[in-house]
């Protein structure tokens, strides 16, 4: 998270279910706290080497944390089978297109054309019901949506100001899950305690790395995830 500025919950919920066995909506509901308060830690320290724009970062939240109201709702409606294969098609087409975007865009660049705030606006929404839905904080459509602002915007700018927009949504996200789930509290302090420190590693390396070849890594290993996520939930959800 802190190289990218998205993964963390494409990595915690499998971690929680397949490695800890945990049910998969309290896996959903314990990743979008620790992702909240793992992005919080990387967003800091982005924005204090000056990789967070504020005021883009809060116009692309204000849209994605009422998003994630109606994804959290939805979220608690379907059976958790359909939420984790949701999960994996999710996490497959990021894959997907972290690969197309690595192929395209030169290493360390900022992108297109200037956007308006309305398309803005509504990738905001659509992350922030992704968010609450499947528990994906949307870093890797936020990181690309920021990029294509227009050539000032950096990776590496848009890698810190995606962490702010998680963490935002993801707290928004998490609460709709209050009373639904009961946290592991214990597991959730070690988990986002040690990927705290991961984020700030990552934080440094951002600078230091390649960012196509970083993307070309994670897409694999997301196609991976989501491999083992669909093929696990796949049959269930098909065959009653």
């Amino acid at each position: 998270m802190g190289t990218l500025g998205s993964g963390g919950s494409i990595l915690t919920v499998p971690i929680l279910v397949y490695g800890m066995g945990m049910e998969p909506r309290a896996s959903i509901a314990t990743s979008l706290v620790v992702v909240c308060l793992v992005s919080a830690v990387g967003a800091f320290r982005a924005w204090r080497v000056g990789h967070v724009r504020l005021r883009t970062g809060l116009t692309f939240a204000s849209s994605a944390v009422l998003g994630s109201f109606l994804g959290t709702f939805l979220g608690r409606q379907v059976s958790q089978i359909l939420q984790l294969t949701l999960f994996g098609v999710v996490v497959l087409l990021a894959a997907l297109w972290m690969l197309s975007r690595a192929r395209r865009s030169p290493a360390g660049s900022g992108g297109g054309q200037p956007v308006s705030v309305l398309w803005l606006l509504s990738r905001g929404f659509g992350v922030g019901v992704l968010t609450g839905l499947v528990g994906v904080g949307g870093g890797f459509m936020i990181v690309p949506t920021l990029v294509l602002l227009g050539p000032g915007m950096r990776m590496q700018d848009a890698a810190g100001t995606s962490l702010m927009v998680i963490a935002l949504t993801a707290l928004a996200s998490a609460t709709g899950y209050v009373g639904y789930v009961a946290l592991p509290w214990q597991i959730l302090a070690a988990f986002a305690g040690l990927a705290a420190v991961g984020v700030l590693v990552g934080g440094g390396l951002a600078d230091r790395l390649r960012n196509d070849f970083l993307q070309r890594f994670f897409a694999w290993f997301m196609l991976g995830i989501a491999a083992l996520v669909l093929a696990t939930n796949l049959p269930a959800l098909l065959v009653p």
